[in-house]
């Protein structure tokens, strides 16, 4: 396939053709009503705040782990991916059980998690009714992965995955 240019001389720029912008940020900003500092500083927050999702939680989060469920739905639907990076104690195991109910609405869904932290998963899973094909690290290290599960993995202690 031979490329055949549109244009019969190739266009040229050159310095003297150049023109200076009066003020080059009108060129890509248009700017707004005047507003007061705080609402301008306000506004801006709330724009580097990480997207929620309009999912409704399950009733048994509490509301302190409801926002954590909305950012995280939020990454996965944009991502394809979240790190859930919550403080010890918070309940990151509710929440990525939240979020496996919603995103794989019913279907079970595939946990590697320490050997140690199986029976805790397993006992929270079962108590929530949320289906689950629970694989330990080890056996994941071993080459052995989940079997009968579609779409989300949760991954916890994801740091000890690092190397």
């Amino acid at each position: 396939m031979h490329f055949v240019p549109w244009w019969t001389a190739p266009p040229a720029i050159v310095a003297e053709s150049l023109v200076a912008v009066p003020d080059p940020l009108l060129t890509a900003l248009r700017p707004g009503p005047l507003s007061y500092g705080a609402a301008v500083a306000a506004s801006l927050a709330r724009s580097l705040a990480p997207a929620e999702d309009a999912s409704l939680p399950p009733q048994w989060l509490l509301p302190r782990q409801q926002w954590s469920f909305r950012r995280v739905l939020a990454a996965l639907r944009r991502h394809r991916g979240a790190v859930l990076a919550d403080p010890v104690g918070s309940g990151k195991t509710y929440v990525a059980l939240a979020v496996a109910a919603s995103f794989n609405r019913g279907s079970p869904t595939a946990c590697l998690v320490p050997a140690m932290l199986q029976p805790q998963w397993e006992a929270v899973a079962k108590g929530l009714r949320i289906p689950l094909v629970l694989c330990s690290h080890e056996q994941v290290s071993r080459g052995r992965l989940p079997e009968g599960t579609r779409g989300l993995v949760v991954v916890d202690e994801s740091h000890l995955f690092r190397n």
